[in-house]
């Protein structure tokens, strides 16, 4: 029997398009009932793939509202043609996915700067100036080189700690199933110990040679 695809006159997702591609008040409380309807139904499928990245868990936040702006602007433009089988879905999961694919890779770049900064830190030029020679710009990945001192400034276990949840980007509770801690708040406690510890232990010029190549 043939597929009866006649779109449903309680079809929140064909009402939310026709809202905006009719470009009805984004602001009233009808349209933006909708849209709560809408994030609720594919928050799940954000989490699962920003996860998927090894995304942290509040990172899945940024990955569903992105997505649902990133809908919203291609209807408004007139860019956007409504599929009656698969709805908003089918956009916004490859969304999602694109999404955590540039989170990911920016992260892995990035290696969040604010690691290495502490309170009161500024980019001197004369600090931040380095060579061809310099001990860790020697065309090594930012990654490699924040593992290698990682490795020679804290203890095994706190190594592999910040392996885990920094360089790896597990969540927290991933974190403590790997080490199988039984709660995802001593993962967290641990981590931010040891993150501690490595700011102290290694030299401002370091710090500043880091950021620089984080930059």
């Amino acid at each position: 029997m043939k597929k009866d695809y006649a779109i449903s006159t309680i079809d929140f997702e064909f009402l939310l398009f026709e809202l905006i591609s009719e470009n009805k008040d984004i602001n009233s409380p009808h349209f933006n009932h909708q849209l709560h309807k809408l994030f609720l139904k594919y928050k799940p499928n954000a989490i699962k793939v920003a996860r998927q990245y090894h995304l942290q868990e509040e990172m899945a936040d940024d990955v569903l509202q992105e997505g649902v702006l990133l809908l919203i602007n291609r209807i408004k433009d007139g860019k956007f043609e409504y599929n009656v089988e698969y709805k908003l879905g089918s956009f916004l999961n490859r969304t999602f996915r694109n999404l955590s694919s540039n989170f990911s890779r920016k992260y892995n770049r990035n290696i969040e700067t604010h690691f290495w900064c502490q309170s009161g830190d500024r980019l001197d030029g004369d600090i931040c100036e380095m060579d061809a020679t310099s001990e860790i710009a020697q065309n090594r990945s930012l990654p490699d080189v924040v593992r290698q001192i990682i490795q020679e400034n804290l203890s095994p276990q706190g190594a592999r700690i910040l392996n885990i949840g920094l360089l790896c980007n597990k969540s927290n509770a991933e974190g403590a199933d790997i080490m199988h801690y039984k709660d995802e708040s001593i993962f967290r406690k641990k981590k931010s110990q040891n993150l501690a510890k490595l700011r102290n232990a290694i030299t401002p010029a370091k710090r500043h040679e880091l950021m620089r190549m984080a930059s």
